[in-house]
């Protein structure tokens, strides 16, 4: 251990380039910047759960600071591996020197601050030995920030390059890096995708906004094995086996612990022929916020998280079509004797596999288990912010393999719309009468007329202003709905 040490204070003091101190601007890690690097080698449809399409860092002062590790597949083993994050265990900072420790006898020395043409030797282990130089200095711009770019490259004492150069912003920090404790092996390079400290770039989901879905967001959902999911669909009815459209009608955020939604929802047989089961349905139901804090690293593993310390799961950060995050848990690794080399437990999400999705009202175990699939796929979103994923209407949801007049796709005629006093409905020939009901924003039945044909005349005058639906009736099933505005 003391040669060990010696050797490092040797590698920190003998080495240090000239001219340092003036330019302390450049630095890997700015003290409470969390920092997100995109990971070239994950792809949408890897099914590998131990890749993460984000590596997270972030430092809270100058100094020591821990980082997290992380876990790869070992495939000429056939195990799991837990490994340093990109960027080491831990990350010592001066003004003078970064300190990248992967264990206690191997680490990597940089100097972001020395100038041009500075060589220095950077890591010297039993297995290692590169020497890094600073090779320019220059203008360039870094998600959309005008910056100052310090490049740093690697070679062996004969002056050979070694994997890619690591790129330095004077205020964007670490900007491009290969994975630190493996720079040789020519893995490509994490690229900066985000920092919390430049506006409009890639950000972790603030804790506060999970699960805020705005008043008027609607979902579409597709409830597999409901037994397994949160309440109101984790019974088989209504909501098993089933479409659902959800519309949220109110939200109560005055709850530090939970979200309250008002919804409206309208339930679909699923089958050879999608039929209505029941349409302006009316429930509320609660959500608690974001229920672990947001303070792990996207990437990382955490020993303890069953309360175990054989057993490591990694955190992946992922990206979906609609640009919303996702936050999962992967299956457990059981380590037993063997501190290095580990065996996947069941590759699937281990309980609770959280789904953090901002602007979703649905709760995180909704979303995978471990022991077998658990299922609410959200097929659509609409947000104020978000456009995304496969909208099926109504009328699509309605339609049957065989068209069926119970259909809810009748051609309706409102005027005027906006109205102020009478709102005229005029609806195709049948041979049995309609019922018109109105709904408030609220889910509210506020108005009701039987026994129409053709053409009906409704008065609205005594209806506060807003946004109201006209549901239309025959026989006592929903087949036609509208909206319209009260001025």
């Amino acid at each position: 251990m003391y040669l060990q040490t010696l050797r490092f204070l040797l590698l920190l003091c003998t080495c240090v380039p000239a001219g340092l101190l003036a330019q302390f601007d450049y630095q890997l890690f700015r003290p409470g910047v969390q920092y997100l690097y995109e990971n070239p080698d994950y792809a949408d449809n890897d099914s590998d759960l131990f890749t993460t399409q984000y590596f997270g860092a972030r430092v809270d002062a100058m100094g020591c600071d821990t980082l997290y590790g992380s876990l790869e597949v070992r495939e000429e083993v056939s195990c799991v591996a837990k490994v340093p994050s990109p960027f080491g265990y831990s990350v010592c900072q001066t003004e003078e020197s970064t300190m990248v420790r992967f264990d206690s006898t191997d680490q990597l020395l940089l100097y972001p601050a020395a100038p041009v043409g500075e060589r220095w030797l950077a890591r010297d282990d039993d297995l290692t030995t590169l020497y890094a130089e600073v090779i320019s200095d220059a203008p360039g711009t870094v998600l959309g920030v005008e910056d100052r770019l310090k490049v740093i490259a690697f070679s062996t004492a004969s002056g050979e390059r070694i994997g890619d150069s690591l790129v330095i912003g004077q205020s964007t920090d670490l900007v491009s890096t290969p994975r630190l404790y493996r720079i040789e092996d020519g893995s490509p390079p994490l690229t900066l995708a985000g920092s919390s400290a430049i506006a409009g770039s890639v950000q972790l989901p603030a804790p506060e906004t999970y699960g805020l879905a705005a008043v008027g967001d609607t979902f579409q959902i597709d409830v597999y094995n409901s037994s397994t999911v949160g309440a109101p669909f984790a019974a088989d009815r209504p909501f098993g086996g089933r479409f659902s459209t959800v519309e949220i009608l109110a939200v109560d955020a005055s709850n530090a612990e939970a979200y309250t939604y008002d919804v409206r929802a309208a339930i679909y047989e699923r089958g050879q022929e999608t039929t209505p089961v029941a349409v302006d349905t009316l429930l509320t139901f609660s959500r608690p916020r974001l229920p672990v804090a947001f303070d792990r690293q996207p990437g990382a593993r955490l020993d303890t998280l069953y309360g175990q310390d054989d057993v490591s799961a990694l955190i992946a950060l992922r990206r979906d079509s609609c640009g919303l995050y996702h936050l999962q848990v992967s299956t457990p690794v059981d380590y037993g004797d063997d501190p290095d080399c580990g065996v996947d437990q069941a590759g699937l999400d281990a309980d609770p596999g959280p789904a953090y999705t901002a602007g979703s009202p649905f709760s995180p175990e909704d979303y995978g288990s471990l022991g077998g699939p658990r299922r609410v796929a959200l097929v659509y979103v609409s947000t104020a912010t978000v456009r995304c994923g496969a909208f099926r209407d109504e009328a699509v949801i309605l339609s049957p393999v065989r068209p069926s007049p119970a259909a809810i796709d009748l051609p309706i005629l409102l005027y005027p719309n906006p109205v102020t006093a009478a709102l005229t409905v005029e609806l195709p020939q049948a041979t049995t009468a309609y019922t018109l009901a109105v709904y408030s924003s609220l889910g509210q039945r506020v108005l009701l007329q039987a026994g129409v044909w053709e053409r009906a005349t409704l008065p609205v005058d005594g209806l506060a202003r807003g946004n109201y639906l006209l549901v239309v009736l025959r026989n006592g099933q929903p087949v036609g709905r509208q909206r319209f505005v009260v001025r």
